[in-house]
């Protein structure tokens, strides 16, 4: 994923099958919405991240296993920061989104599966780069980062319910 201004190169595993059959041009969003997170970071310095698009079976494992928590969840992110090998670019760390949850978020809140993957991809990068949610202020600045590269990708604010949505 370098070039397109960016420095920093993601490897995409796809553990389920179901993510290419529902977003064929899976490649394509991931490339576009790296170097805007990228950007926005104001980093230059060469990186490394991991995306593993999964099931929520294998979601649920990881967020059993380093969470306690015993049910899936749409996207965990592991922070790293360290070269994986030395002289080599700063591994961020990886993200895991989990297919099931995502698809069915997207329909209950009634957004296209691009944007709401765009979102999360975006998320779980700002947290490989630091960000968290931990409290309401930090949460504030962390989402509203995210409302400015969606927007920056052309995509509306996620955090805004769509009249369509379930309740």
């Amino acid at each position: 994923m370098k070039g397109n201004g960016s420095s920093i190169d993601i490897d995409m595993m796809v553990d389920a099958a179901a993510w290419r059959e529902a977003l064929p041009a899976l490649k394509s969003l991931v490339d576009r919405t790296v170097p805007a997170v990228w950007r926005r970071a104001g980093d230059d310095s060469p990186a490394e991240a991991s995306l593993v698009l999964s099931s929520d079976a294998e979601m649920r494992k990881l967020n059993f296993q380093h969470r306690a928590v015993d049910h899936s969840t749409n996207v965990l992110a592991f922070p790293l920061g360290e070269p994986m090998q030395p002289d080599g670019p700063r591994h961020l760390g990886d993200i895991v989104l989990a297919y099931e949850t995502v698809v069915r978020e997207a329909a209950r809140d009634a957004k296209p599966l691009d944007a709401h993957v765009t979102h999360l991809l975006v998320h779980g990068l700002l947290h490989l780069l630091g960000h968290d949610h931990e409290t309401e202020s930090d949460a504030e600045a962390m989402e509203q980062i995210e409302v400015e590269i969606m927007a920056s990708l052309g995509y509306p604010n996620p955090y805004i319910k769509l009249p369509d949505a379930a309740e």
